[in-house]
């Protein structure tokens, strides 16, 4: 079997929003329309294992391996939240009166191996990291040359490296893990165009998702 050979699918009821691994097993949760994360087992065969109803309707999603809880972000609402794998809230964030401003369109989320979480805020067109307590770690809202436009995916890699996918300016940036910019690591001259979705696996390879559903593997050092 060749890298990109189907291995095998599942037709999902309704649109999802975003997909996590879970640990180190080959579980997935997505994300879906209709305040739902569902559980897919893709070791050999792909397998419902549990579907688990929300209070939210819910975007971005992250698992955080140290704690064994998802992190969630809902457009609607202005909040990232931390759920159980039963779909119950744990925590929310930006939803009290005092901290309201804090997200304005939070889309993406990528869990730290500090227990930080990083969302991308569309609206605000800026990065946020957050402590698991909620409180702003750093804020990155650059100007001039680095400006973001309609922020997208954002992953970590294991050295704590940032990756933004800077979906309006056809790059991704990297950021160091106190979100202090690097330089940009992929551009157009990679024949990258209006990333997305971003993640970074463990044998140096960065996989995107483009906003035509291309789907690209870029190796980085």
């Amino acid at each position: 079997m060749q890298f990109g050979d189907l291995v095998d699918y599942v037709q999902l009821e309704d649109e999802p929003r975003d997909i996590t691994t879970c640990g180190n097993r080959d579980d997935v949760a997505i994300t879906m329309i209709g305040k739902l994360v569902i559980f897919l087992a893709t070791r050999k065969t792909m397998q419902l294992i549990k579907r688990a109803k929300t209070e939210r309707q819910y975007d971005g999603i992250s698992y955080s391996e140290k704690d064994a809880f998802l992190i969630v972000s809902s457009l609607r609402d202005q909040v990232v939240d931390i759920i159980h794998l039963d779909g119950s809230v744990m925590r929310s964030f930006g939803s009290g009166a005092g901290d309201r401003v804090l997200f304005n369109e939070p889309r993406y989320i990528s869990a730290t191996p500090d227990r930080s979480i990083i969302i991308s805020d569309v609206g605000q067109n800026a990065i946020i990291c957050i402590d698991h307590n909620g409180r702003v770690v750093f804020r990155y809202k650059p100007d001039g040359q680095n400006v973001l436009k309609k922020p997208q995916g954002v992953c970590v890699d294991k050295l704590g490296n940032l990756f933004v996918a800077d979906f309006g300016n056809n790059r991704v940036q990297l950021l160091a893990s106190d979100g202090m910019f690097q330089r940009n690591v992929l551009g157009v001259e990679s024949a990258l165009e209006k990333p997305v979705a971003i993640r970074v696996s463990g044998s140096n390879r960065m996989i995107i998702v483009q906003s035509d559903g291309m789907v690209k593997v870029f190796s980085y050092s």
